[in-house]
């Protein structure tokens, strides 16, 4: 099975997990200009609301946060970001749009950036849209940064967690389709992370991101796990992510075993050799989906408080690991159980 990086998805958790680091490297008078003892609030509901295209369908968004402006008088900031990933002709016209209909929505602007991560897409998604008719004449200018230009240099040496996720989001670029220089540059990427100390929460939301940027078949991601377990003498194995048990424990455990079960269950059927290689086959896939199973039901039950009875059902019959990973994905970034439900009801 081919493994499939997930940028969009670990760049909308980088966006809320680490918004400070990211505003601090990228925009630092922004970043000067909120308050960061007050608490930041991601809108993603109201962003939903505010983008529906035409006959209910939705624009494709990626966050909304509300800050608190450093002015002593408390106001409200709303702060939209867009992550693109390679070159559309029409985006700036898509950010003046996100732009108004969040304006209308909630009741005043915010401010516009997009976050460039593809080689290319700085020609067609700078920052300004133009519009002119018959006298009218309209010119918004958003910020956009270029994620692939930049020099990273200065940020990795000040330990900025974001720089080394701008790393890793290059080295996906650079290694697509070449897994064994990927290993090596996400062994690279980990142990620098290591280095900065970072613990509890903030490494395991860290390596989650690291984990879908740089995504790896199942016989490279084991070897990554057995290299990063010698890293710093066994502590890096402190951090347990959605995909670390996924990949890990249950493809190595429960599916060996199972495999091994099976083997010998058809050891006279079909003789030492076939059995043995049918049965470990087998078994490790059906030890990796319940893996998935089980780590989805505790994503859901730990994000939501519980697992709906329809949801617990639909996991339990579902035997595509694509759809699986699907909906492990979308309970991680849903905001409300009833929109996962309503995901997992139309797959």
């Amino acid at each position: 099975m081919r493994i499939r990086d997930d940028h969009d998805g670990a760049w909308k958790e980088i966006i809320g997990d680490f918004l400070g680091a990211l505003l601090a490297m990228l925009l630092p008078k922004l970043h000067a200009a909120i308050d960061w003892a007050a608490p930041v609030e991601f809108l993603d509901t109201e962003l939903r609301a505010a983008v529906r295209g035409p006959r209910g369908g939705r624009l494709h968004c990626d966050r909304l946060a509300q800050v608190h402006r450093r002015d002593g008088k408390g106001e409200l900031l709303l702060l939209h970001m867009e992550v693109q990933g390679r070159r559309e002709r029409g985006f700036a016209g898509r950010m003046f749009d996100y732009w108004s209909r969040i304006r209308a929505r909630m009741g005043h602007a915010p401010v516009s950036v997009a976050l460039l991560a593809g080689r290319g897409a700085w020609r067609t998604c700078g920052g300004t849209y133009r519009w002119r008719d018959h006298g009218c004449a309209l010119r918004f200018d958003y910020v956009a940064v270029d994620l692939s230009d930049m020099d990273l240099g200065p940020w990795l040496a000040r330990g900025n967690v974001v720089a080394h996720l701008i790393k890793a989001h290059r080295l996906a670029m650079e290694t697509r389709g070449r897994p064994t220089p990927r290993m090596e540059g996400k062994v690279g990427v980990t142990r620098a992370l290591l280095g900065m100390g970072l613990k509890g929460r903030q490494l395991n939301r860290a390596m989650r991101a690291v984990n879908w940027l740089l995504a790896l078949p199942e016989a490279k991601e084991l070897e990554f796990q057995e290299r990063l377990g010698k890293l710093e003498g066994g502590k890096a194995m402190g951090y347990v992510t959605t995909y670390d048990r996924l990949v890990l424990k249950q493809a190595r455990q429960a599916g060996i075993e199972e495999g091994m079960a099976k083997a010998r269950k058809t050891w006279h059927q079909k003789g030492h050799v076939e059995g043995l290689k049918a049965g470990r086959t087998k078994g490790r896939m059906e030890g990796r989906l319940a893996g998935i199973r089980d780590t989805l039901i505790d994503s859901v039950r730990d994000r939501f408080g519980s697992v709906p009875r329809g949801v617990r059902s639909a996991v339990a019959k579902q035997a595509d690991e694509a759809t699986l990973r699907g909906w492990l994905r979308a309970s991680l970034r849903m905001a409300s159980i009833r929109e996962l439900e309503e995901h997992v009801r139309h797959a």
